[in-house]
């Protein structure tokens, strides 16, 4: 029996911390590596599964920071650290309001949900 808080490893269930965030035109530099000096300790976590930062190639200036934990429990312990502090003030520079969101993902698949759906016959749904 799974204790609270403990996920299941065959559902590979995470969260996913995902901020769009903006830099001023001349502050791109500066806030890479910001982000970057937050990124590093949190990738020797034992309960985080990855740390990425992303240009967002729509919006100029625009970055997409994500950090996926494998437990709730580990996520609010990092929103409790210094570490995390030092993120809402990364995140207060922004020149437009940063967008930040928890997304709790119950299940996630590969290569093994497309073979399973391209080998089956289709089902009629009602409104298909």
């Amino acid at each position: 029996m799974q204790s609270p808080g403990t996920e299941s490893a065959d559902r590979k269930s995470v969260i996913l911390l995902v901020l769009k965030i903006a830099a001023k035109s001349n502050r791109v530099q500066p806030m890479i590596q910001a982000l970057r000096s937050v990124m590093l300790p949190i990738q020797l976590d034992r309960g985080c599964g990855g740390c990425h930062l992303y240009e967002d190639t729509g919006e100029p200036n625009s970055f997409f920071y994500v950090e996926k934990w494998a437990t709730q429990r580990d996520l609010e312990r990092e929103i409790r650290s210094d570490r995390f502090t030092r993120l809402l003030s990364i995140m207060e520079s922004s020149p437009t309001p940063p967008v930040l969101e928890f997304w709790f993902v119950p299940q996630t698949r590969g290569l093994d949900y497309i073979a399973e759906i391209r080998t089956s016959r289709p089902t009629l749904r009602f409104g298909d």
